[in-house]
């Protein structure tokens, strides 16, 4: 039915409340109570009337001087007085007095900007224009200046527009009605600007309100074909989208008419409801299947469109949607708002089902086969046979046929009472059921049809067989015997039981069919096979040979050998002498296990040593004195099971060396000399020194007395290591006797460090520098201080040529050293110290900042340096390094760089002077980053508030990257987003108190390079909506009324309702 929206069709239909017809732009009606309702006094269908009213009385083609002297309406002419005019007769109240720019009006309570746009192509130009209503204000500056117009209309092509003075020229004030423009035109046009404006109290008005929904029946099935691509629409698993045309089930709906009109529609393959998913009322929310549940989100009312319908959901105003206007399989379906388009129309092609066949039955005996006959049905694709035994429904079915072919069905039934009917069948699983026939088969007689004999049993050598035959159709047996085959024994003999050495063999001629033999004969012995063994004599037992038999084990013994003895240690001797120790030596005894050694000392023999191999024949006696004579004896033994036996010891006195000098030292010289001293041995006549040199070692020198007591080796290599040793001698009776070696290494000097100095330095470091010494390992660097020289570094490379040594204090004097160091043989070698004083640069300024002035000027800051006479400032520019200005004090501490190039990072350094006496020292420098400013956020406002959102919007900045929000909260501002593209110009602060009012900041930046450059802040305060009514209920009162119900809302003055 066709709802008509004037307020008497709203107190008909909800109740009864004081209405008084007012002007546009009056109060409306005083609210009487908590149960009244406001109605407004315009209606849609009141601006339809209105504007067909004025353009038949200021028609298209007319000319707008031709009214109100001259064409102005109060104080303005042309578009803009024209636009005016028509807007205030359609709201009665004026859209504004004048424009704060040419593409956007100057504030007016009555109207709601709905967007502004600078940046126009069709896409900008579309996404603004297409949601404009009719009576809508259009605020649009082209190349020659300012247009303003009144919408009739848009659609997905065109706006239609009533608007004079088109072309712009002042003496040209024609009147255009309903004029089409494309959206591409209305952009390309109007290229610097557009703004849309909306009466605030603009009726609200859904597209379906004069539409009829309609009836198409109920309880059929059918496919949803879309009207543009003539695809079906169909689930995949449970999402809805577009599908190859098909007659499967996944694309075949069921539809059923509600009470309201609407439609639950089913799919038939996951017999699940169509369904907007959340039960959304937004656009482009996705449709889907889901278990029924009868809400607003599964009911969906059907509008005419051309030769196809619009389908909408109960939960929203918009309409069953192909994706982007999609044409492809797999297509999402979704909701969106009513265009109209091939996207939104689709055709309901009803699917016919199959018709009920008539059965008959010839009915069988237990023997002879049951024949089921039916009628063939139309739009049927198969048929399907269901057999009780007993009744119908009474337990599950007997027998069922799937999918019979033809129009018959014979089947083999036991004796007894059978119910059945037949299923006619299409693709989509619609089954209508035949008649119900009721049959009896009775027990026949069975005409035997018997197979052939098979082997129950079969026959052995002694035993009979059996075998069987069935009959096919009853399945009764007859059985036969077969006569026992015999034995058949095999020609060749058989070996039952090998013969051994002590026992007889058997053989016989076995059956080939059981295990009974014939003709069983003995097989004679076989002889001994001996393995002879030989034992070796032991000393406690005689040696022997063994003669075993291997397969019976019979043995016996001869060839016996004597029993054997250990002999006595051989070779022994003095293998090493030293002063406090004797290695004693043998040679191996083949027979004995191990050795024992040993020593007489305190009047008895006492073991030192136990070897447990007798590998090892030698042992070192330690602990011993110096010149003195010992007695040492060593013997052999064998373990034979846990008894040890021993040889005969062999005995052996010796001598330790005398002692040699207790001390033994070398030092460097020269680079040529090396110095050995060693302390004096009272034992000795003399001294023996030797150097190792050309592979071997060669005396250097034979003292004549024990009282000498150092030598010099001269003729040496530089910075070279150098091997010596010493032993004492002395003189008795003719003879000599020797100390053992002391040795030790020395070395010759080689040179040092050269040319150290000061390579930098800083207020907190210094770094030293000097010449490779190509001889050295590396080089130790020192510093003095706290009274003494502290080692900072050692490098482990000489090619490491310098250091810094840093946490130095600033204008500070510093004392450095540095040797060079080489390793030979195991031995490090130092050069002497070279010696630098050194001193750290006085201190920089504490700080040093820099801030934005302008689009071409920055200024820098600096803190005092109490230290400085004055400071020198820099700018990289051109690729180098060139100074801005030099102070003449340290009193300055500013300085403003100006003429530079907006938005722009820029690079400064500064750094102090001293002069004192005609001499200048300079700190380091500091560096800093500087941007120019540009421009900032403009026109920042409120687009759009809930009660608990606000979204905030501003102007494109052509020159910015990005922006950044701010909201002052707990006592600060806090960054609540930041946008990376210039061309997001809105933003929806969410989770906010209802009726609650909340202050936000935006400011644009750019990067550039590595750093962000920030304009100034814009701030805005917005307030949420008070908050709705919680609850709101409406009820049938009759077939004409219907009764709406809400909670109270204790921060609202009224309440407005709207159909």
């Amino acid at each position: 039915m066709k709802l008509k929206r004037t307020a008497a069709a709203v107190v008909a239909a909800v109740m009864a409340f004081t209405a008084v017809a007012t002007p546009l732009g009056d109060n409306l009606p005083a609210v009487r109570d908590s149960v009244s309702i406001t109605a407004e006094a315009l209606s849609v269908g009141d601006i339809d009337n209105k504007m067909q009213q004025l353009s038949q009385k200021y028609p298209n083609g007319a000319n707008w001087q031709n009214y109100f002297g001259g064409g102005y309406y109060q104080g303005t002419s042309q578009c803009f007085g024209f636009a005016r005019f028509i807007f205030n007769q359609l709201f009665g109240c004026d859209v504004a007095k004048s424009y704060s720019a040419y593409y956007k009006l100057s504030s007016n309570q009555n109207v709601n900007c709905l967007g502004t746009i600078t940046s126009c192509n069709y896409t900008s130009a579309y996404n603004l224009l297409r949601q404009a209503k009719k009576g809508d204000f259009i605020q649009a500056q082209s190349s020659y200046g300012p247009h303003s117009m009144i919408v009739v209309g848009a659609d997905n092509n065109n706006i239609y527009i009533y608007d004079a003075n088109w072309d712009t020229s002042p003496s040209s004030d024609v009147i255009r009605y309903n004029a089409a423009i494309s959206y591409s035109k209305f952009a390309s046009t109007f290229s610097y600007g557009i703004s849309l404006y909306r009466y605030n109290n603009y009726p609200s008005e859904t597209w379906y309100g004069n539409r009829n929904v309609e009836n198409i029946g109920t309880g059929f099935y059918a496919n949803i074909i879309n009207a543009y691509s003539s695809k079906p629409v169909a689930v995949n698993g449970t999402n809805v989208e577009l599908a190859d045309p098909t007659s499967e089930k996944h694309a075949v709906w069921y539809f059923e008419r509600r009470d309201d009109g609407s439609y639950k529609i089913t799919n038939c393959k996951n017999n699940q409801a169509l369904d907007v998913k959340g039960c959304s009322a937004e656009p482009e929310a996705n449709v889907q299947t889901y278990e029924s549940n009868d809400t607003d989100a599964q009911r969906w009312f059907l509008y005419r469109s051309g030769d196809g319908y619009l389908l909408r959901p109960k939960c929203a105003d918009n309409v069953l949607d192909a994706h982007n206007g999609g044409t492809t399989a797999g297509t999402n379906i979704k909701t969106w708002i009513l265009n109209e388009s091939g996207a939104q129309v689709y055709k309901i092609w009803k699917l016919n089902v199959p018709s009920a066949s008539k059965v008959s039955v010839k009915v069988g005996t237990s023997y002879t086969p049951t024949v089921f006959t039916w009628t063939a049905t139309s739009d049927t694709t198969e048929y399907t046979v269901k057999i009780w035994k007993g009744k119908l429904w009474a337990g599950d079915p007997y027998h069922i046929k799937w999918n019979a072919t033809g129009n018959t069905y014979s089947i083999q039934l036991p004796e007894g009472h059978y119910e059945a009917y037949v299923d006619s069948c299409n693709t989509f699983s619609v089954t209508k059921s035949s008649n119900n026939v009721s049959f009896d088969v009775v027990k026949g007689e069975c005409p035997h049809s018997y197979g052939a004999w098979s082997v129950v049993t079969y026959p052995t050598c002694t035993a009979q067989g059996e075998e069987k035959q069935v009959c096919s159709i009853c399945q009764k047996v007859n059985t036969r015997k077969t006569k026992a085959l015999g034995h058949n024994y095999s020609s060749e003999w058989t070996i039952d039981k090998q013969a051994t050495c002590s026992a007889e063999g058997s053989k016989s001629k076995h059956c080939t069919r059981c295990s009974s033999v014939t003709e069983v004969t003995a097989i004679p012995k076989t002889a001994h096979s001996y393995k002879t063994t030989v034992v070796a004599p032991t000393l406690t037992s005689q040696g022997y040979t063994v003669h075993e038999c291997t397969v019976c084990h019979y043995s016996y013994k001869d060839s016996y050998t004597s029993q054997i003895t250990l002999p006595a240690v051989t070779g022994v001797k003095v293998k090493t002498q030293g002063s406090t120790s004797l290695t004693l030596a043998w040679d191996k005894n083949a027979s004995a296990n191990g050795y024992v050694v040993e020593q007489y000392s305190g009047g008895k023999w006492t073991q030192i040593a136990k070897s447990f191999g007798n590998d090892v024949v030698d042992y070192t006696v330690k602990g011993l004195k110096a010149d003195t004579l010992y007695t040492f004896r060593i013997k052999g033994y064998v373990v034979s099971g846990t008894t040890e036996y021993s040889g005969e010891y062999t005995r052996l006195a010796a001598k330790t060396r005398i002692a040699n000098v207790g001390t033994f030292k070398g030092s460097t010289v020269s680079g040529s000399a090396i110095k050995l001293d060693w302390s004096k041995n009272d034992k000795a006549t003399g001294y023996v020194i030797e150097q190792y040199k050309g592979g071997k070692w060669t005396a250097l020198a034979t003292t004549k007395n024990n009282t000498t007591l150092s030598f010099t080796v001269k003729g040496l290599a530089s910075a070279t290591v150098y091997s010596f040793r010493i032993k004492s001698f002395r003189k008795a009776g003719g003879k000599i006797e020797y100390s053992e070696y002391a040795s030790l290494k020395a070395a010759t000097s080689f040179s040092g460090v050269n040319n150290l100095t000061v390579k930098s330095y800083t207020a907190s470091a210094i770094t030293l520098a000097w010449n490779k010494n190509a001889s050295a390992n590396g080089y130790i660097i020192e510093q003095y201080k706290g009274g003494k020289w502290i080692q900072i570094a050692k490098t482990s490379s000489n090619a490491v040529v310098s250091y810094t040594v840093s946490g130095l204090a600033a204008d500070a004097t510093y004392t450095f050293r540095v040797r060079a160091y080489k390793t030979a043989a195991g031995k490090t070698i130092y050069s002497e110290y070279t010696r630098l004083a050194a001193k750290t640069r006085i201190a920089n300024v504490g700080t040093f900042k820099g801030s934005t002035v302008s689009g071409s000027a920055v200024k820098l800051d600096w803190s005092k340096n109490d230290k400085a006479t004055g400071y020198v400032i820099e700018q990289y520019k051109g690729g180098k390094w060139t100074a801005l200005a030099t102070t003449k004090n340290n009193t300055t501490l500013t300085f403003t760089v100006k003429g530079l190039a907006s938005a722009t990072v820029y690079s400064f350094r500064i750094k102090s002077f001293r002069t004192v006496n005609g001499k200048t020292d300079y700190s380091e420098y500091t560096s800093l980053k500087a941007a120019t400013s540009f421009g900032g956020v403009n026109n920042l406002t409120v687009k759009s508030y809930t009660a608990s959102a606000i979204t905030l919007a501003w102007n494109k900045n052509a020159g910015a990257t990005g922006y950044a929000l701010e909201q002052y909260k707990g006592g600060k501002w806090t960054q609540i987003a930041k946008t990376s593209s210039n061309a997001t110009v809105t933003y929806t602060v969410n989770g906010l108190k209802a009726d609650t009012t909340y202050t936000f900041r935006v400011r644009a930046y750019k990067t550039a390079g590595a750093s962000n450059v920030y304009s100034d802040y814009v701030r805005i305060a917005g307030k949420t909506r008070i908050p709705n009514v919680a609850t709101f209920k409406g009820s049938a009162v009759s077939q004409s009324a219907v009764k709406l119900d809400w909670s109270k809302n204790d921060k609202a003055t009224g309440y407005v309702i709207e159909q």
